[in-house]
């Protein structure tokens, strides 16, 4: 099973990507050649994409938290209160960029231990190319968000030029990414609780 998180993400999430993704093919055309007309289209794709994962990343902390509440405050409704205000309040997610340090930090407040975790998982190899691919797709967001060229072109020599293709890996990157994450929540939950995987 997958959490509605993940849904969300495989589906509305990923739809509204490829929309833009299918304005860029309709304004560049799909023959091999340099794209100059489809700078903006590109930009627009990584700010979506940052923006969506941003968005999974604080749906499937939500669903953890929400277990973890109900879990260890049963049916002490002032308790679950008390904990869901404490596991949420000031969150990263909610203020700032789905960055690697800011999602560990927030998943940390559950006691989760989350990129140790996705390296044990999936291999400390393809770990840190995800790791070091969500790192700079915020970079490109906020060098994009704040007109800040310099950014872009340190960016762009160090093997990250915002293009279709770049996008697609991004993309590819963060699918695999979700779905770890996915996974390392409802065992993470399972194992701590005891109560179950919850999706």
């Amino acid at each position: 099973m997958t959490s509605d998180a993940l849904k969300s993400w495989t589906t509305v999430r990923k739809s509204r990507i490829e929309q833009l993704v299918t304005a860029h093919r309709a304004v560049g055309g799909t023959a091999p050649g340099r794209r100059w007309r489809t700078e903006q289209l590109n930009w627009s794709m990584v700010m979506r994409i940052a923006g969506e994962f941003q968005g999974y990343c604080r749906d499937l902390h939500d669903l953890a938290v929400e277990k973890f509440v109900i879990s260890v405050g049963v049916d002490n409704i002032p308790l679950q209160d008390l904990l869901r205000i404490q596991l949420t309040g000031g969150r990263l997610l909610d203020k700032g960029n789905a960055g690697p340090t800011q999602i560990s930090k927030d998943f940390s407040r559950l006691g989760m231990r989350l990129w140790p975790a996705v390296y044990a998982e999936v291999g400390e190899s393809k770990g840190l190319i995800w790791n070091q691919s969500l790192e700079k797709l915020i970079e490109a967001r906020n060098g994009i968000a704040h007109a800040d060229d310099e950014k872009l072109a340190r960016l762009k020599a160090q093997g990250y030029p915002i293009n279709l293709s770049q996008v697609r890996r991004w993309v590819s990157h963060l699918d695999g990414l979700a779905e770890t994450l996915d996974d390392l929540a409802a065992d993470y939950l399972n194992q701590f609780l005891g109560c179950g995987r919850p999706w």
